[in-house]
């Protein structure tokens, strides 16, 4: 690790939110696929990362949801956080195992509860990345099919693929001089890059992704 390059913190810190006109409903915590909730035409899956709040955690969280709520209407986007501890200690074996268990049952419900037509968007941040990941290995031909996109913040597994989720559909998004998803960087178990916790300002370019044609379904 080179000086001055990075600047490393003990642990996973969370970013302020940015400011931004996108971001226009903020909540760490949402379950929109509990209870009768109706089907919507996109269902975003989201983990969020070591040490964030609720369910979905805060800044990359929001700003991604905001942000493709702009362009494909927010009631036509139901968001789902996956409830898990999302602490250190899972962080550094791996991720969370029971935490990827549940994410892999959120998308089968979304799968079998919207079976006439929802586009799964499968996302997380730092070791919600992880979880993805993981997730993604323990779905059913059928729900994997309807993954429509795949959308990682801060992957900690770059360039490994995602389940039997075609390559085209996931976008990894990495700020420069993270050494999360830039291993060569340094061993992020050792100290993290300060850039790590600026996740915020990708939701646009995420929500971009997530609406491509060619992720229709």
């Amino acid at each position: 690790m080179k000086p001055g390059i990075i600047l490393c913190i003990s642990l996973p810190l969370i970013a302020a939110l940015p400011s931004s006109p996108l971001i226009t409903r903020q909540s760490s915590i949402r379950n929109d696929l509990s209870g009768n909730s109706p089907c919507k035409p996109y269902t975003l899956i989201y983990a969020r990362g070591t040490g964030e709040a609720g369910n979905i955690g805060g800044a990359t969280a929001n700003s991604f949801i905001s942000a493709l709520a702009s362009q494909v209407g927010d009631s036509n986007l139901a968001v789902q956080g996956v409830d898990y501890p999302a602490v250190w200690a899972d962080a550094l074996q791996g991720g969370s195992q029971a935490g990827a268990t549940t994410m892999a049952q959120l998308v089968e419900l979304a799968a079998s509860k919207c079976a006439n037509g929802t586009k799964i968007v499968m996302s997380g941040y730092s070791q919600g990345g992880f979880l993805v990941h993981n997730a993604a290995k323990q779905l059913s031909s059928a729900a994997a099919a309807m993954v429509s996109s795949v959308v990682i913040f801060a992957d900690p597994l770059p360039g490994q693929p995602v389940g039997s989720i075609p390559s085209y559909k996931v976008y990894s998004i990495c700020n420069q001089g993270d050494n999360v998803c830039q291993p060569q960087l340094g061993d992020w178990k050792k100290g993290i890059a300060a850039v790590h916790g600026n996740y915020g300002i990708r939701g646009a370019e995420a929500a971009t992704f997530v609406v491509g044609d060619r992720h229709l379904i």
